[in-house]
């Protein structure tokens, strides 16, 4: 098992080599948005990976410059579309200003985007094709931990103890 290790790190490596993880971030920074968007932004159906970014959005991103491990060219992409007036949804409001209102501009009205639910992650390609079987194996091949007793991993006394008592309020002002 242990042989099998340094062939799941590469894997899993090789996997997120051809992820694009920063492209939302990206998009954040540039139009220095609140919220950041989930893949589903320019993913079909949230699903990354190689040929999966064909969302009107993301279609639109690549006319205007957008490629593909590019994290470079997404402020590129989104100043020629801010220039341009793309509207992907042909709603009558651009791209941009829906992200910067916080709707979706790959769906007409006013749908609120879908936001990402761990904006550390990222859009990426990990986790499809063969990187679940090196975590698998790699998951397989670690050795427990050995098992704490509960009095160790317990909290000491000053930890669960209630915070102290607010003095009162002063009095109101007399009228």
């Amino acid at each position: 098992m242990r042989k099998l290790l340094p062939l799941a790190v590469a894997v899993v490596a090789a996997g997120a080599a051809r992820a694009s993880p920063q492209y939302p971030t990206a998009i954040v920074e540039h139009l220095n948005i609140f919220y950041s968007p989930a893949c589903g932004l320019c993913h079909v159906e949230g699903k990354t990976g190689p040929g999966t970014a064909e969302m009107p959005f993301a279609r639109s991103a690549r006319a205007h410059g957008l490629e593909g491990g590019n994290v470079g060219l997404v402020a590129v992409a989104l100043d020629a579309m801010m220039r341009d007036g793309t509207d992907s949804d042909r709603d009558g409001v651009s791209d941009i200003q829906e992200l910067l209102a916080g709707t979706d501009p790959n769906v007409s009205g006013n749908q609120s985007i879908e936001l990402r639910t761990d904006p550390a992650s990222g859009c990426s390609s990990a986790g499809t094709g063969w990187s679940w079987l090196a975590l698998l194996l790699v998951a397989r091949s670690a050795k427990p931990s050995k098992k704490r007793s509960a009095r160790a991993s317990a909290p000491s006394d000053a930890q669960c103890e209630p915070p102290p008592e607010l003095p009162p309020p002063p009095p109101p002002p007399p009228l």
